[in-house]
């Protein structure tokens, strides 16, 4: 699904063989100490805050890792990514790992009904073409953009947006464990989902699809 606007699209000349492999090798060479300040001062407030002995809200905390994500791809990945608002493959192809915790956030934070009983996440993955929940398929937008998870904002495409259609396997696709800084800042999230899995007999990581339904037209 492509509804891109066609000024809002890439020239030809930036999906050339040699552009994608500048994209490709301008992100490979983008570690965080050579980061912009708008990059870094996030990162480390992030970081100071979950290392310090303040009392932490886990919704505070996912807040502040979704404005630090943003504040990353903004920099580090929308400039280089052929992503465009109106392309909506990767909603529709893609399994999304959601985390209890973040799943909870969306639910606070929209009209759709949290499934408690999702199953975990290996054991499901949703059959290929099958609309995310939180996508209007008539206008390829998110209903819930700004608190789309984290697995979301860190996906973008670098090489050209006619593999998303053929899922074809190219190194240009990054996903969230294409960021490697994340690994570590985001174990909190990882422990708080697990806790409250385990404290409400729910899954601590399930896909999209089977945390949430679209809300009741009636």
């Amino acid at each position: 699904m492509r509804y891109v606007p066609s000024h809002n699209d890439l020239p030809s000349s930036a999906l050339t063989t040699d552009a994608i492999a500048q994209r490709i090798a301008h992100f490979s060479r983008f570690p965080h100490q050579r980061a912009p300040e708008a990059v870094k001062i996030p990162l480390r407030l992030l970081d100071h805050w979950v290392h310090s002995d303040v009392p932490k809200s886990p919704l505070d905390f996912i807040k502040r890792l979704y404005a630090t994500a943003d504040a990353y791809t903004d920099h580090a990945v929308m400039p280089l990514s052929v992503c465009r608002q109106g392309c909506a493959h990767c909603c529709i192809n893609r399994p999304v790992e959601v985390s209890a915790a973040e799943a909870v956030y969306i639910h606070t934070h929209t009209a759709f009904r949290l499934n408690r009983k999702a199953e975990p996440l290996k054991k499901y993955l949703p059959p290929v073409r099958t609309p995310c929940p939180f996508l209007n398929t008539q206008t390829a937008q998110c209903h819930i953009y700004a608190v789309r998870p984290l697995a979301c904002r860190l996906l973008a495409r670098l090489d050209h947006y006619q593999h998303c259609d053929t899922q074809s396997p190219t190194q240009g696709l990054l996903t969230i464990d294409s960021h490697t800084y994340f690994h570590t800042i985001t174990q909190p999230l990882h422990e708080i989902s697990q806790q409250l899995g385990n404290a409400n007999n729910m899954a601590a990581v399930a896909e999209i699809r089977q945390w949430f339904t679209p809300p009741s037209t009636n």
